[in-house]
């Protein structure tokens, strides 16, 4: 028979792993969350996802430009290269 002693130190033991075991599933998730939303961010600013204009700077023999564009995937005007592009 099982002293009640053992049992609270074998049922403390046992709630302790556990506790171990679910505070490390809850970081892993909370990390796994965070690079996903990071990464839809990311994509919204690319495409252009928030609803605001986008404005991209092209590189002109004259100097840099700005373009108000619809999304960054627009690009460039002819002879000129792309530098930088942002969404709102």
């Amino acid at each position: 028979m099982v002293s009640i002693g053992n049992w609270m130190v074998q049922s403390f033991q046992w709630l302790n792993h556990n506790i171990n075991k679910m505070k490390k599933l809850s970081l892993e998730m909370l990390r796994l969350t965070s690079a996903y939303v990071l990464e839809r961010s990311q994509m919204k600013k690319i495409t252009g996802g928030y609803g605001g204009p986008c404005y991209i700077t092209c590189s002109h023999p004259s100097g840099s430009r700005q373009y108000s564009v619809p999304n960054c995937s627009v690009g460039c005007p002819l002879n000129e290269s792309p530098q930088y592009c942002s969404c709102s």
